[in-house]
């Protein structure tokens, strides 16, 4: 990304190219959506491009087959663990905001349940014949586990597949990295890329699924909950299943590195580095089962 600032008016800007192999449609999905989310109607920012004044679209397509955009510049920083509870009530905004909007493009990135397609190089016995193999050994152990996690999961998904649970547009990547903050509020929530239709509860598991890797992870669930439990929305059944779905976000990324090793992306040190992380995750995730459901079944029940 590059920064501009206009030298009369002195507004400033983000100069984006997509790196996302070359995928148009995929741009084109997450503009629809930041064009339709009401400007005005939050209390903090969303990305907005300029139109080019030519075409008149938010994006424009480079010589070199990337796309590219200008958004407005939004200030602040990234709250990394200040800030819980406010980013909690932006996200719960948001996720209900984007249960109204309809896109009549194709989303480009497949839901979470589709586990083995969260990247275009992966497939299902694909995912298997590679974490198996040695490119993997420096983290075997770890891995091992996590493959089991991963065969588990699938048992999983197909019992969450025949609750027919609600789904809508998601942002689908919404974490404090893809959040800015001033003095104590939340300025901006950024990259709408991941956007699609998923379950609707899978929100909120991406949004926890981070604050799950730090030393004691439920202060912080504690208080993003007190946030989103203002505006968000959620059955109690659904509430009963963000501890699964929040290890699903976890073993996403398991199949989605493999992918990147496949395609010569990244190496396998890009999984193997995570792999004790990862596993630690999931642990301590179905350790504290119980004691999740019950603090978001205590927040949200009680609005």
């Amino acid at each position: 990304m590059s920064y501009l600032t206009l030298p009369d008016s002195g507004d400033q800007y983000v100069l984006r190219i997509y790196n996302n192999g070359k995928n148009s449609r995929k741009v084109a999905f997450e503009h629809a959506i930041m064009n339709q989310l009401p400007v005005d109607g939050f209390p903090f920012s969303l990305p907005q491009a300029v139109r080019s004044v030519e075409s008149g679209s938010t994006h424009e397509l480079l010589s070199s087959g990337d796309e590219c955009c200008v958004f407005r510049l939004i200030p602040g920083v990234l709250p990394k663990l200040t800030c819980v509870e406010e980013i909690g009530v932006a996200s719960g905004l948001l996720n209900t905001a984007l249960a109204q909007v309809t896109i009549q493009e194709e989303p480009q990135i497949p839901p979470y349940y589709k586990l083995f397609e969260v990247h275009h190089a992966m497939n299902r016995e694909l995912f298997y014949d590679t974490i198996r193999s040695e490119a993997f050994d420096a983290a075997r152990a770890d891995v091992t586990r996590l493959v089991g996690h991963i065969t588990a999961m699938e048992d999983t998904i197909e019992e969450l597949l025949r609750l027919d649970l609600p789904t809508q547009l998601i942002h689908g990547d919404l974490h404090y990295d893809n959040v800015l903050v001033l003095d104590g509020a939340v300025t901006g929530l950024l990259d709408f890329e991941y956007a699609t239709y998923d379950w609707r509860a899978m929100e909120l598991a991406v949004c926890l699924s981070k604050y799950a890797g730090e030393a004691n992870p439920l202060p912080y669930f504690d208080l993003f909950m007190s946030g989103y439990a203002q505006h968000g929305v959620l059955s109690e059944s659904e509430m009963e299943l963000i501890p699964k779905l929040i290890v699903l976000r976890i073993l996403s990324n398991v199949v989605f590195f493999v992918g990147r090793t496949i395609t010569g992306e990244d190496s396998s040190a890009s999984l193997t580095s995570r792999a004790a992380l990862y596993s630690a995750r999931v642990e301590w995730i179905y350790t504290n089962e119980q004691t999740i459901v019950d603090m978001i079944k205590a927040k949200m029940l009680k609005v």
